[in-house]
């Protein structure tokens, strides 16, 4: 079956009815050929499922995340983005934080509090270029919450969150940037693909606002980085 991820038409052959209903959201029926094929042997992936100690279908799609992130930055210097993105009138904010300091918290808080926002993926989206603009997709890979939506974005902003006793809001320079950037994109060994990962933040920084956000973790928390970031409350 074939699927569009990150806008990479990708022909996954399965014999497990989970991982078929794990990507069915990306179901893709057009005509256009598969730019990337996975499959994986039975003993692959019983292999992989016992290294890691999990099941099979949850090893399978992990394997499917590591040979299409890699190929994703290698032929379409894609990058697999560890953060919670929210789409807000069309225009997409990622929030980076280690894992725990409450991303995916601050994110319900847009939903809760604004009726114009949406998931983009809480967990693992894709930033990548289109036209002059970079844009961050969704993914199938959503988190432990499974939330997210197939949908794109030109990016707005990126903020990377501390947890504080009062809110606020402020830009970081494109040193400080580039370090929160790489560390939570997924790591890459070589040459190649470090370089077009750079480039890509380079690139990024340079049309991007990138804040540091200190959150409370309550409701006034988006409102407060709202009007920094959007300015329209």
């Amino acid at each position: 079956m074939k699927y569009r991820i990150c806008d990479i038409v990708v022909e996954i052959k399965t014999k497990s009815e989970k991982v078929i209903k794990y990507f069915s959201d990306y179901l893709y029926s057009d005509n256009l050929n598969a730019e990337l094929v996975i499959e994986y042997s039975s003993d692959e992936i019983s292999d992989f499922a016992k290294s890691k100690g999990v099941s099979a279908w949850i090893a399978e799609i992990t394997m499917i995340l590591r040979d299409f992130s890699n190929f994703a930055i290698k032929e379409r210097s894609a990058i697999l983005f560890h953060s919670s993105a929210i789409c807000v009138k069309n225009q997409a904010i990622l929030f980076c934080a280690p894992s725990g300091t409450g991303k995916s918290t601050h994110s319900k808080l847009w939903i809760k509090n604004f009726s114009d926002v949406e998931y983009i993926n809480d967990d693992k989206p894709f930033i990548r270029k289109k036209g002059d603009d970079y844009f961050v997709y969704g993914s199938p890979w959503r988190g432990k919450h499974n939330l997210g939506n197939n949908i794109s974005a030109k990016i707005k902003a990126i903020c990377f969150i501390e947890r504080a006793s009062e809110n606020s809001i402020e830009e970081i320079n494109a040193l400080k940037a580039i370090s929160g950037l790489v560390n939570q994109s997924v790591r890459v060994r070589e040459e190649n693909d470090i370089d077009k990962l750079l480039q890509v933040f380079r690139e990024v920084i340079t049309t991007t606002k990138i804040y540091k956000l200190r959150v409370n973790m309550k409701d006034d928390a988006p409102i407060s980085a709202r009007k920094v970031i959007l300015g329209d409350i």
